[in-house]
């Protein structure tokens, strides 16, 4: 039998030079250790709540509309800020990003929050290399440099359900049967959680990197996708996604506007794609 050879996605994500996880020593530390679903969602909501100015996070899945609620309250304070790097997994996430980015960035010359979709998925070409073949799966939070909340779990329902059995004295197999068993850290150290915000920021400088060289590859690709479409459809589709390109080229490091997310969504339904100029 012939051989048959598979080339081997690795992706084009760049090791930070600049940053390395140091041993901590120093500082007061105190760190709280549990599992889900029995006390989960409990103490991420009391991580969240201890808010004062800002929370970096980076997360593979995310459609937990209770953890959703309790992070915009977090944040929605005057002058309080979020950043993410998030895997655009569903139409849930999508939303859930879209309907943030509506209530903070009311404000287009001072927006609170800062949003990029990981770099995920085969590439156009073999030459042009998204950050992440298969998944960018990442569960971390740092709030105001001081701590950090990670998890083997996303902030789904499954991993994040809207339970308490801990708190509750809960002893029926009912919370551990219908969801995930996960484990989670929250660890309060300065020191700590600055290293873990710089390597969140380093991600979400490098998904921006990723994303604008697939962004190119896909508008070089772009003819291809019209094959089987109406030659008028495809005219009035294309001058929409020309606005979306336009706007994105000179904003593609920040939120696109509800109208760049409108021209975006008509392209999504044509070509059942989500195009990568997009950040929410």
């Amino acid at each position: 039998m012939p051989l048959i050879e598979e080339r081997v996605a690795k992706g084009s994500y760049r090791k930070p030079t600049h940053l390395r996880l140091k041993e901590v020593t120093d500082g007061p530390t105190r760190a709280v250790f549990h599992v889900s679903p029995d006390s989960g969602f409990p103490n991420v909501r009391r991580f969240f709540s201890r808010t004062q100015d800002r929370i970096t996070a980076n997360m593979y899945e995310f459609d937990a509309a209770h953890v959703r609620d309790r992070l915009l309250d977090a944040v929605r304070p005057e002058g309080r800020r979020l950043m993410m790097v998030t895997q655009r997994t569903d139409d849930t996430m999508i939303r859930f990003v879209r309907e943030i980015a509506d209530e903070l960035n009311t404000d287009e010359d001072a927006p609170r929050f800062e949003h990029v979709w990981a770099s995920v998925g085969n590439a156009v070409s073999v030459d042009t290399e998204l950050l992440f073949p298969k998944a960018y799966h990442t569960k971390v939070a740092v709030r105001d440099g001081e701590g950090v909340w990670l998890s083997s779990g996303n902030w789904k329902d499954s991993g994040q359900p809207n339970i308490d059995p801990a708190g509750n004295d809960q002893t029926s197999w009912g919370p551990l049967n219908n969801n995930n068993r996960e484990w989670h850290a929250i660890i309060e150290n300065e020191e700590l959680a600055r290293q873990f915000e710089d390597y969140i920021r380093y991600d979400l400088s490098e998904a921006r990197r990723g994303r604008k060289r697939h962004y190119r590859e896909k508008l070089s690709y772009y003819p291809r996708l019209t094959q089987n479409v109406d030659a008028v459809e495809v005219g009035r589709q294309m001058e929409r996604f020309a606005t979306t390109v336009a706007s994105e080229l000179s904003g593609i490091l920040g939120t696109p506007s509800v109208a760049v997310q409108r021209a975006v969504t008509d392209a999504e339904r044509l070509f059942g794609l989500y195009p990568d100029c997009v950040l929410v």
